[in-house]
């Protein structure tokens, strides 16, 4: 029986504290600092998350735009997590 492949610690963990389907669309409807208030973390800790996990984040100054009533890009597609992680049951079960 072939051994189960392992996720990578920092995505294991990220992936046991968050769904990524729900974070990803926290992250386009609210800036960091109160997503993190929502978590009990730092903004900081959600991007490292976003990024462990491969959840595009908006980029810099978009909630000020948003704010100001300019248009600003739409959120891009949440991309899967590469072939080459193992499926992890968080993530199918947001599907």
């Amino acid at each position: 029986m072939p051994k189960a492949q392992r996720l990578p610690t920092g995505i294991a963990r990220y992936l046991a504290q968050y769904d990524r389907k729900h974070l990803y669309k926290q992250v386009w409807s609210a800036p960091m600092p109160k997503i993190g208030k929502h978590y009990g973390v730092t903004e900081i800790e959600i991007a490292k998350a976003c990024h462990h996990l491969h959840i595009p984040m908006p980029p810099q100054g978009y909630w000020t735009e948003k704010d100001a009533g300019l248009p600003v890009s739409a959120p891009p597609m949440l991309p899967s997590l590469p072939a080459s992680l193992p499926k992890h049951q968080t993530d199918e079960r947001s599907s």
